[in-house]
């Protein structure tokens, strides 16, 4: 949980992919475990693939910064925080079906 949500790092990643969109500082910190940011994580009032995106907005930050904190660990790889948030929008881009292999 702390890698996911408190960490500095992490802080830094969340705002960066949040910024102006909701404060995302107050919802971290209004949440005690992971569970707790689902659950509130803010209704997209819409449908289509804007409401897609924002609803695996939350998995794909998570998902990117423990698969980033594996490359750092494992294989020695630096942080690098504009690569991070990169690799969230294109996670969330497949996630949301629209990779090049679509049919859509």
């Amino acid at each position: 949980m702390h890698l996911l949500l408190y960490c500095a790092q992490s802080k830094l990643v969340w705002r960066d992919i949040m910024e102006g969109v909701i404060d995302i500082d107050g919802l971290l910190s209004d949440c005690n475990s992971i569970r707790d940011l689902l659950k509130a994580w803010p209704h997209f009032p819409g449908v289509g693939l804007g409401a897609k995106i924002w609803k695996t907005l939350p998995y794909a930050v998570m998902w990117t910064i423990w698969n980033h904190r594996n490359r750092l660990i494992f294989y020695g790889k630096a942080l690098d925080l504009n690569r991070i948030s990169n690799d969230i929008k294109a996670t969330v881009w497949y996630w949301a079906g629209r990779h090049p292999h679509n049919s859509d």
